[in-house]
């Protein structure tokens, strides 16, 4: 996963195991943090970017190797504590694979329970929770790909071996499908433009994989990439384009694109040594 902040991309993508992050006008990506091996952690992934520009939430794996992820701890780091290599992370003591966002102070993330999304105070300052954790959302087929909007807007999509149905909650916790799966589907990786009004997610064309925006209040989409090899979109603060994974050689490449598509696509950085399943 990666995300897009004020002129920063961070990433689990170009280093196997930790976080990485770079300048979203380019050059060479720095690691951002480092395993504790002391505590048992053999990896971090799923970086969250709050609001603030600075903070990154992440998921940190313990007591495993490989390919897969254990569902493991939540941790916060800063990026002002980066200028001079890995910075140290602090433990924040819940459970979670995942955030999923960060709004009027409350953490929304997925917990142990693949179909449970939770929601837990956050004190950012001094990188503690407050309180005990709550359940926001229940769905008993599973979540995946949920991402949670400045505004307050929730998008998650059900788990699923081959279909999937995006879909729309809102705070009474009513789902609305946003389209048929079968037009473009199936579909991972939705996220909520910083308005609120626009969803970027990846789906299937012909090609392979893709990037499509839907416009939330017409339910109009219009594909933006076709390449077949588009991954993991993430938006830019002011919403003007989509930062994605172009995996058409078998290694992963961070690239810029325009939402309206007035421009060619654009190179950020390459990671010739990764390869993206």
């Amino acid at each position: 996963g990666e995300q897009a902040g004020d002129g920063v991309v961070v990433t689990d993508v170009n280093i196997i195991g930790v976080l990485t992050w770079v300048s979203a006008s380019g050059g060479e990506p720095a690691v951002l943090t480092s395993i504790d091996t002391s505590q048992k952690e053999t990896a971090h992934f799923s970086p969250l970017l709050l609001p603030d520009g600075k903070s990154v939430i992440f998921s940190v794996q313990r007591g495993m190797r490989g390919t897969q992820r254990s569902q493991g701890r939540l941790a916060i780091v800063s990026l002002d504590d980066a200028a001079k290599g890995p910075a140290p992370h602090t433990d924040l003591e819940i459970k979670g694979t995942g955030a999923v966002g960060f709004v009027d102070g409350w953490l929304v993330y997925a917990g142990d329970d693949p179909g449970t999304l939770m929601a837990v105070r956050l004190d950012v300052k001094h990188r503690r929770v407050e309180g005990a954790p709550i359940p926001v959302l229940q769905d008993a087929a599973g979540v995946i790909g949920a991402r949670l909007a400045q505004n307050g807007t929730l998008i998650y999509s059900h788990k699923a071996a081959s279909e999937n149905d995006p879909m729309l909650v809102d705070a009474a916790g009513t789902t609305t499908p946003l389209f048929d799966a079968a037009q473009h589907g199936p579909y991972m990786n939705p996220r909520l433009s910083p308005d609120g009004k626009h969803l970027a997610l990846q789906g299937t064309s012909p090609q392979g994989s893709d990037i499509w925006i839907l416009d939330l209040a017409t339910r109009t989409s219009t594909r933006l990439t076709n390449i077949g090899s588009a991954l993991s979109p993430a938006w830019s603060s002011d919403g003007s384009r989509i930062l994605y994974v172009d995996n058409h050689t078998g290694k992963a490449e961070m690239m810029w694109q325009r939402v309206d598509g007035s421009a060619a696509p654009e190179k950020i950085f390459g990671a010739p040594d990764i390869l993206v399943n």
